[in-house]
Order: C-alpha cells, then sequence, then structure tokens
C-alpha cells in the first residue's frame, strides 16, 4: 500500500537530518498521510533543500518574500517524503494542486500558515487540508463565513472560546473548499458546518450549490495555538 512504501522511504530518507524537523505526521488511513513542517530554517536554507527531482511550472515570482518561503518549505517537504523519486506538482485551471510521483498520480492538499507547512496525500481519493492560527482578529471578518445556522449555536459560547469556534468553522470551510477544487464557492452561502463541541475531534460538513451536494467527514485537531483540519473525500 501507498503508506507502507511511503514509510520504508522514510527509513533512508533526509528526515533523519535535523534541518528538516518533521513536527508531526499523521496516516489517516493506509492509503493517505499528513506530514506538517515547523519552519525553523531560513530561506536560504530552504533553497538548498530544492533540487532537480522538483518540476513544477506555477512558481512564486519572488522566493524571498513570505509566500515563497511557504512555497519552498512545502515542495522541500514532498522532496523529503518522496526521496530520490521525481516530484511533479501541477495545477488545473482552478489552481488545484495535484501530485505525480516517478509518473503515478496523487492527490494532495498544501497549506501552510505563519511557522508551519504542511501536505495531505492520498493515493485513492480526494484530499483537503488547512491550517489556522487561532487569532482574536478573525471577528472581524466572521460575519463573511459564518453564516445564520452557525451563529445561532456559537451565539452560545464563552467567550473565551469564541475565536476558536471561529477559527474551526473557517479551518473546515477552508478544507472543503481545497477539496471541492472549484471556484465561485460562498463560504457563506454555499457551505455549511454542523454544531459541534470545543475539543470535537470529527465534526460534520456539508458543500451544496446548485444540484451539487457533498457532505464531508471533517477531521480537527490543535496544535500550538493553531487549528488543523483535514478530510478524505470518497465518491
Amino acid at each position: 500500500m501507498f503508506l507502507k512504501s511511503l514509510q520504508a522511504t522514510h527509513r533512508n530518507s533526509y528526515f533523519r537530518n535535523r534541518i528538516v524537523p518533521l513536527f508531526k505526521k499523521i496516516s489517516p488511513d493506509p492509503n493517505s498521510i499528513l506530514a506538517i513542517w515547523k519552519i525553523e530554517e531560513s530561506k536560504e536554507d530552504l533553497l538548498l533543500l530544492i533540487d532537480e527531482r522538483l518540476h513544477e511550472i506555477s512558481k512564486p515570482k519572488n522566493v524571498h518574500d513570505s509566500v515563497g518561503k511557504h512555497w519552498l518549505a512545502s515542495r522541500a517537504l514532498l522532496l523529503q517524503l518522496f526521496d530520490k523519486q521525481k516530484v511533479e506538482v501541477h495545477k488545473d485551471m482552478n489552481n488545484k494542486p495535484s501530485l505525480v510521483i516517478d509518473s503515478k498520480p496523487y492527490f494532495i492538499a498544501i497549506t501552510h500558515s505563519y511557522e508551519y507547512a504542511a501536505v495531505m496525500i492520498s493515493d485513492i481519493h480526494e484530499v483537503g487540508l488547512d491550517l489556522e492560527r487561532i487569532d482574536t482578529r478573525i471577528g472581524r471578518v466572521a460575519h463573511k463565513f459564518i453564516n445564520e445556522e452557525e451563529q445561532t449555536y456559537i451565539s452560545k459560547v464563552s467567550p473565551e472560546d469564541l475565536n476558536q469556534f471561529q477559527t474551526i468553522i473557517w479551518s473546515a470551510k477552508e478544507t472543503m473548499y481545497k477539496i471541492y477544487g472549484k471556484k465561485e464557492l460562498d463560504f457563506k452561502k454555499h457551505m455549511n458546518v454542523e454544531a459541534f463541541k470545543i475539543n470535537q475531534k470529527n465534526i460534520k460538513g456539508l458543500v451544496r450549490k446548485e444540484e451539487e451536494e457533498h457532505q464531508l467527514e471533517l477531521q480537527i485537531d490543535n496544535i500550538d495555538n493553531y487549528v488543523l483540519c483535514y478530510c478524505r473525500h470518497i465518491s
């Protein structure tokens, strides 16, 4: 299986080198892997980890800005996961990424937030992934993505938990947006997150647009002061 082969690759990979700190690895199922990297390297060190095995047309114009650093970290992470293999990252017309490793296709989701970069990969089903830092500023834009039904249940949340609830809803919708993979999806109108509790690890999401409807099981985890959300969609 995909995960077993990838684990075997890790035994001889550069992850033993302290310059590549794999912060956390999650195996949602035998055919999926989620890897998180805490970025502690300089841009110059990250550039040294990018080699000729990486093939990608859509690269940042300037790898020396914050966007470029996140791009470098996520691509270096892929190169480390697939040691000694050719890594191709493609984007479709909606900017949704896909992955090809030594001519074999994979589904992939990529996310980054401040000091973290993460990827989720599967060889059998679509994946979605998002990482968000919990920040009080999210309250300023909550009205743009939280619908009436969601507002009903978060209105009962204690003030000290409100930002976390808002961040979970935002991260869940970002994850659903990525797995849906098409543009023109309204976070408030076309997506819904069912009521959940503060420490709940599994929550339900819904994407409904015109004749399309997708019910998704979303996994929630906390990393430091971040919300991690991911899901696998099996048609």
